[in-house]
């Protein structure tokens, strides 16, 4: 009932039928009138109690905007949202802990990778010490090792937690 809850957020008295989600918006006599379903008699009959009573017109349409100012605001929708990912990611957390720690480790192993580049140019290449580059090529064999088994577990491991939240989101909405 999104244009339902523009209308009553402008300050319009709302008069709607009682179908789908439009009594949890319209609290009859109170947010707006609400009437039976194929009812157009009550609608009109509604309209016109509004017509002629600018108390209740002025009543409802109060009574409106504030329920949409207080249900719907930026900052009620924000605390909503925030609770949704904290429902939905909170049995994952163990989860997503460990694919940041790889996160982590993958990070450290380019700084790593980075620091043994300045080795090799400047001991390896400039000092023309060949000792050293088998001890090089090693750590940047066993950093590239651990770096991709790193990403590839911190990918698998977000891509499943992604999934199963979808999946259970999915399962409440639809359940």
């Amino acid at each position: 009932p999104n244009s339902l809850l523009e209308a009553m957020a402008t300050g319009l008295p709302s008069v709607a039928t009682n179908h789908g989600g439009i009594p949890s918006v319209i609290r009859n006599g109170i947010t707006g009138l609400l009437c039976k379903e194929g009812d157009w008699q009550g609608i009109s009959e509604a309209l016109l109690l509004l017509a002629k009573d600018p108390a209740l017109y002025a009543r409802i349409s109060t009574a409106g905007a504030d329920f949409v100012g207080d249900e719907f605001s930026a900052a009620k929708q924000i605390t909503n949202v925030e609770n949704l990912y904290r429902e939905a990611i909170g049995p994952y957390m163990g989860r997503i802990f460990l694919a940041v720690l790889f996160m982590a480790i993958v990070a450290g192993c380019l700084g790593a990778t980075a620091w043994l580049m300045e080795v090799v140019v400047d001991e390896v290449l400039k000092a023309r010490d060949q000792n050293r580059l088998w001890w090089v090529a090693g750590a940047v064999l066993v950093l590239f090792s651990v770096k991709n088994v790193a990403e590839i577990t911190q990918s698998i491991m977000m891509n499943h937690v992604g999934l199963r939240v979808i999946a259970d989101l999915q399962n409440r909405l639809f359940a």
